[in-house]
């Protein structure tokens, strides 16, 4: 995908071609943004390695970070 085809660039186009009013334009925007943002979620959740935390289980995920930071490093350095 290059730049122009990402989200926002179509709609502005069309609004200053006089196809769409600035309005519409940015309702276009938001609802493809959205879409954009669930195809994205999506694809993410069927990755296994994944590992979804809350923010504010801040705790858990700087654990998790020390763990695979101290794992990374040490299968590398063997």
């Amino acid at each position: 995908m290059n730049a122009l085809q990402t989200v926002g660039y179509a709609e502005i186009f069309d609004y200053l071609d006089r196809k769409l009013s600035l309005e519409k334009a940015a309702e276009l925007i938001k609802k493809n943004t959205r879409q954009y943002a669930k195809r994205q979620m999506t694809w993410f959740k069927k990755d296994k390695e994944i590992k979804w935390f809350s923010p504010s289980q801040f705790t858990q995920i700087e654990s998790y970070l020390i763990s695979i930071t101290a794992t990374d490093f040490t299968d590398e350095h063997r």
